[in-house]
């Protein structure tokens, strides 16, 4: 009885996830009790290459609809190779073969059989893309009949397929035997199909793709580098301890890569159990235990705006607003990117064309300044960011952008409202008022600022 080996148990599976054609999901046994080459067969063996087949063995795919034999067409399989192990003379190719049943004429089992040397015209007998198969020539071995009718053995002439499904034909069979229409005809079911490897000689043939009704399935393992994308795998983050007085600190995460090799045993893309890169991801936060000391409040600074002249095509940033339209709302709170590498730094913050302060902020632990958009402002205008400066003196250009300032919006936050405190600079820390922002300058305008918006400024390099 066929008992395919466990492993073979996922050659379905396989093949849908090679070529996305489904087959069964298992190989099944024919009915108990029937001798020959179902109780001889054995499972081939999977490799990377394709279906090794030794002697007696078998691919069988069964079909659980039972479709009708006159509806399989574009049949065809490949054998890469068929090598003789011992023994003189050809390496038969495997067989192609129909396992039948007609329950009109009581034939629970029949095989019927298409081999390469025994078709008019010359084919290689040990190799090749064999199509068509539908076309050709076949022969039945034995006929397994319900009940207590004998067991009818074929002559194994060469036969048309359409004569195991047509009406009244009358084929040869053996002496004695019922007649070739009281065996087959229109009824004739596909039990399963079947690709086998002979008894009678010592052969290993490599099958590499089967065909039925036009869907071609292969069982050659994809290429190496169509598998997955390595997989990156993270660790929690871990915050470094920093005292209250520090107003930032880093957190960092153990990460691994781990790449796909396809594997034989479970005919699927798996990942590594290695990983084949590890590293350790740093990144600057806020301090979660920080507290702003406390302090008299002391004057707003009041630098002096760098002269127009200097800002120049080497420090003018293509990516300051990154909203694609360099576009800021009036009357909120904008976000500005200032770089990394001045997180915990104050800068001023100006609008030109004539020079109006906006403030001195301090960088974020992502780089940016929470900057308020005067309500007043509108048209176009040019953002410039420079070093802090002392009062009256003027601090370098690290970039400008042309902006265009937008109206107030419809439902945009009333002038007076509080703006993000995200990242004002507490007065005792810096001797800077709070948000940055002169005072003076505010109760003139009569001018509030709230938190909204996203807008990026990307610091270019200090021209010296």
């Amino acid at each position: 009885m066929f008992r395919p080996k466990r492993a073979f148990a996922v050659l379905a599976a396989a093949a849908v996830a090679a070529t996305g054609i489904a087959l069964p999901a298992a190989a099944a046994t024919p009915p108990t009790g029937f001798p020959g080459w179902s109780s001889e067969a054995v499972a081939p063996e999977r490799t990377l290459d394709g279906l090794r087949f030794s002697k007696n063995g078998e691919l069988h795919l069964p079909q659980p609809s039972q479709p009708k034999l006159a509806s399989f067409a574009g049949l065809a399989y490949t054998v890469a190779e068929s090598v003789r192990q011992s023994g003189t003379g050809p390496a038969w190719a495997p067989s192609f073969q129909f396992i039948v049943a007609n329950e009109t004429n009581n034939v629970t089992y029949a095989r019927l059989v298409w081999e390469p040397y025994q078709q008019d015209g010359e084919l290689d007998q040990e190799k090749g893309t064999f199509a068509g198969l539908e076309s050709g020539l076949w022969w039945g071995g034995n006929v397994f009949r319900s009940g207590d009718l004998p067991t009818v053995s074929m002559d194994r002439t060469r036969q048309p397929l359409s004569h195991f499904f047509s009406e009244g034909i009358e084929a040869p069979v053996a002496s004695g035997a019922p007649t070739f229409s009281e065996l087959f005809g229109p009824d004739t079911r596909v039990l399963a199909v079947s690709i086998r490897q002979g008894s009678g000689t010592d052969v290993k043939s490599l099958v590499t793709s089967v065909t039925i009704n036009g869907q071609m399935t292969s069982f050659v393992a994809p290429a190496a580098n169509s598998g997955p994308a390595p997989t990156t795998v993270y660790g929690d983050w871990t915050v470094t301890p920093a005292p209250a007085t520090e107003r930032y600190t880093t957190q960092s995460r153990q990460a691994q890569e781990f790449a796909y090799a396809f594997s034989v045993d479970a005919w699927d893309w798996v990942r590594a159990s290695t990983a084949q890169r590890e590293w350790t991801e740093t990144v600057t936060i806020d301090n979660p235990a920080w507290q702003a000391p406390a302090g008299p409040s002391t004057p707003e600074p009041t630098p002096a705006p760098p002269a127009p002249e200097t800002l120049t095509p080497a420090t003018q940033s293509q990516d300051l607003v990154t909203n694609g339209a360099n576009t800021i709302p009036a009357g909120q709170t904008t976000p500005l990117f200032v770089g990394l590498d001045r997180v915990g730094e104050e800068v001023d913050v100006w609008v030109f064309s004539t020079p109006r302060f906006l403030g001195r902020f301090l960088v974020n632990a992502d780089g940016t300044v929470s900057v308020p958009i005067p309500a007043d402002m509108s048209g176009s205008h040019r953002v410039v960011v420079t070093s802090p400066a002392p009062n009256g003196e003027v601090g370098d250009v690290l970039a400008w952008s042309y902006v265009t300032v937008a109206a107030p919006q419809a439902g945009a936050p009333e002038a007076g409202a509080p703006a993000n405190d995200a990242n004002r600079v507490p007065r005792a820390a810096t001797g800077y008022a709070e948000g940055g922002t002169a005072p003076a300058l505010w109760v003139v305008l009569g001018l509030g600022v709230t938190a909204a918006g996203a807008l990026v400024i990307r610091r270019r390099a200090v021209s010296n």
